[in-house]
Parts: structure tokens; C-alpha cells; sequence
């Protein structure tokens, strides 16, 4: 992926309020499920009768809450949960 397709996806989670840290790890979100899906699909990979689309539009609106709710709990002060940590 390009710088400019990078800075694309940056200008596109600023909108949400996230800490820098945040934003990056945001953006890595993003482009893995970009370049995995793509990678999946163009193998011919999603056999169950069901659009990709769909399921894309749906992984993308789950991040997109993610953001939301990151933003909405988050700042400076908030620790990221690490694997295996949490309730």
C-alpha cells in the first residue's frame, strides 16, 4: 500500500477523536482487513452462499463502532487491553 493510500486511511479515522496511538493501530486494523479480504476474495476463497459484500460492509461497520466506542472511552489514560488480559 502507498503513502498516499496510507494517508488516505489516516484522514479518514482522524474524524473519529482517537489518541495517535490509537489512530495508528486503527489504520493497521483497516489495512489488514483490506489486504485480507482482497487476498481471500481474489483466491476464490468465500465458497458459502452468502455476498462478500455483505460481509465486508459488515467487518468495516464493526470497526468503524470499534472507533466509535474507543473514542468514546478513550484518551491518554486509557490502557489498550494486551492478549489475554481483560475480564
Amino acid at each position: 500500500m502507498t503513502y498516499e493510500a496510507v494517508q488516505i486511511l489516516f484522514d479518514a479515522v482522524a474524524g473519529f477523536g482517537l489518541t495517535d496511538e490509537r489512530a495508528i493501530d486503527a489504520v493497521r486494523a483497516l489495512r489488514t482487513v483490506i489486504h485480507g479480504f482482497v487476498g481471500l476474495e481474489s483466491n476464490d476463497a468465500f465458497q458459502i452462499e452468502r455476498d462478500p459484500a455483505d460481509s465486508y460492509r459488515f467487518v468495516v461497520d464493526t470497526l468503524i463502532n470499534g472507533m466509535r466506542a474507543e473514542a468514546a472511552i478513550g484518551g491518554p489514560d486509557t490502557a489498550p487491553l494486551h492478549a489475554g488480559e481483560g475480564p
